[in-house]
């Protein structure tokens, strides 16, 4: 029991050398340590907070109200035992408790392998998310890990969607190889107002459509828009009528759009 108590008392050590180790780490927050009892341990700050404004912010961090985090337990017989809330998955909480088991373990890979699998569970659910709105080839990679989201028929490595999530602060970033526009909307959306999420991955399959135009009507004799042309001689592009149009003027039909 002697032995367990200075091994909490351990971790206990290296969490706080972790929390204070770069700016990276003020999401990590040492939220209760019990000496020979307890250590709980709230993470991913900044994600918990999204959503309310810097009055609810701060009073809400004054209470110390714990969203994400974990808890070591060293029960009367000497053991570790392990809480995760909200909980996790049994697989993940018995992958995660075996760490504690072995003869020596570090606070940094307990709170790897839990940041993992809260990581995984957030991807699934957003997979689901997406899944019951639009048509998509979804799937997690778990080397990133990242989710990957093809949104168009045969996507190419450039047309893929790459969500991912920070292992300190838990917010999303997504990543897009050929735009930054759409792709900062999704990630808005993510992180600040899910309920734009749908309307913004639209635009953005709208925009990867429009994209593949051009290609596939190489072979017509016609001019692609995304916006009517105005009927000054330098041809330039008027505001758009709609966002999400294509216009194809046949050149033997100048002025006539589909």
């Amino acid at each position: 029991y002697y032995c367990q108590s200075l091994r909490l008392h351990i971790l206990h050590d290296q969490a706080c050398r972790i929390r204070n180790r770069s700016s990276k780490q003020k999401h990590l927050y040492l939220s209760s340590y019990i000496p020979c009892k307890s250590l709980s341990i709230e993470y991913w700050k900044e994600h918990n907070l999204n959503g309310f404004n810097n009055q609810q912010k701060k009073a809400i961090t004054n209470e110390k109200t714990r969203d994400i985090g974990i808890t070591i337990l060293c029960d009367d017989d000497g053991k570790f035992q392990i809480s995760h809330w909200p909980p996790l998955p049994i697989e993940d909480s018995v992958a995660i408790l075996d760490i504690l088991e072995r003869p020596t373990f570090t606070m940094e890979e307990i709170l790897s392998r839990t940041i993992y699998a809260r990581c995984q569970r957030r991807f699934e659910e957003l997979k689901e998310t997406i899944l019951s709105t639009t048509s998509a080839n979804i799937e997690i990679d778990p080397l990133i890990p990242a989710l990957k989201c093809e949104l168009l028929p045969d996507s190419t490595s450039e047309e893929a969607l790459f969500i991912s999530i920070s292992p300190f602060s838990g917010l999303y970033k997504v990543t897009s190889y050929m735009e930054t526009r759409y792709s900062q909307q999704i990630e808005y959306a993510l992180n600040r107002d899910q309920g734009t999420l749908i309307d913004a991955i639209n635009l953005f399959k709208i925009w990867l459509i429009q994209q593949r135009i051009p290609s596939l009507l190489a072979h017509l004799n016609c001019h692609i828009y995304t916006r009517i042309p105005s009927l000054n001689p330098k041809h330039e592009l008027i505001s758009p009528f709609v966002n999400n149009g294509i216009y194809i003027e046949l050149i033997h039909h100048e002025g006539y759009y589909i």
